[in-house]
């Protein structure tokens, strides 16, 4: 619980706190320093494709490009995350890892979309897993466009093949490299819901927002001190955290 407490004071403080420091004469109160596109770890990418999909991926781990440590001891600095064929090619092989253990798996519509398919092509069901999917994945809500563009591109093979699941299985595989996932997008000035959600759930599990995190910050709830602590003080009762913070130290 000693743990907690840093955690849980840093995401109540308010501008008016008098233990803040003072900020440089020009900025305003929702200034924040500058930060690089942070691509996920290991750890992180697995826990959250083991969380999201409900697979087990550990043996898949050592497909991952290595973390490469800079002149401090953490593996997710952002100027030694360089990009290379290497890197590419290893989350093409772990993408493709993941889907192969999607293969079979009978319940994976109603589990990742919350519906079963009628048909091999039905789009109001891919709509559905696409979206659901796609918001844990990116840690942001899917457009009607991105959606109609998924099932244009993905419908046919299921089409093609009698299966449904083909169709997911190649949502996957898209997920899975790009970069939405496997970078935290931050624009400039005051972050939004979703990238509060988003520092929120890799400081404290390690990992992706879950979907009452997700919830909270489409509904805009987390520009509210008070509603920031109440879900860290769900996400830190998680034996996800535990294991996040071990890792840590």
């Amino acid at each position: 619980m000693l743990l907690a407490l840093p955690v849980i004071a840093a995401l109540a403080c308010s501008s008016d706190d008098p233990q803040l420091p003072t900020l440089p004469p020009g900025l305003g109160e929702d200034a924040y320093g500058a930060t690089g596109l942070r691509r996920l770890t290991r750890f992180e990418v697995n826990a959250t494709v083991a969380d999201v999909f409900g697979v087990t991926v550990d043996d898949l781990a050592t497909t991952l490009p290595e973390d490469l440590t800079s002149s401090t001891p953490f593996d997710n600095q952002y100027e030694a995350q360089t990009v290379s064929p290497l890197v590419i090619g290893a989350y093409s092989a772990y993408a493709q890892g993941v889907a192969g253990k999607l293969v079979g798996v009978a319940d994976l519509a109603p589990r990742l979309g919350g519906c079963t398919p009628a048909a091999a092509d039905d789009a109001a069901c891919f709509n559905a897993v696409a979206a659901k999917l796609g918001r844990r994945m990116f840690r942001r809500a899917i457009t009607q466009g991105e959606l109609d563009a998924y099932a244009a591109k993905m419908l046919p093979f299921a089409r093609q093949t009698g299966s449904f699941s083909t169709a997911i299985e190649m949502l996957a595989l898209f997920y899975l490299q790009h970069p939405e996932f496997l970078y935290r997008v931050e624009g400039e000035g005051t972050l939004d819901d979703f990238q509060v959600a988003t520092r929120m759930a890799f400081l404290i599990w390690g990992r992706n927002p879950d979907d009452a995190l997700l919830d909270a910050a489409q509904a805009g709830e987390l520009a509210d001190a008070g509603r920031r602590v109440a879900h860290a003080e769900r996400m830190l009762a998680d034996p996800q955290s535990r294991a996040n913070w071990q890792r840590f130290h």
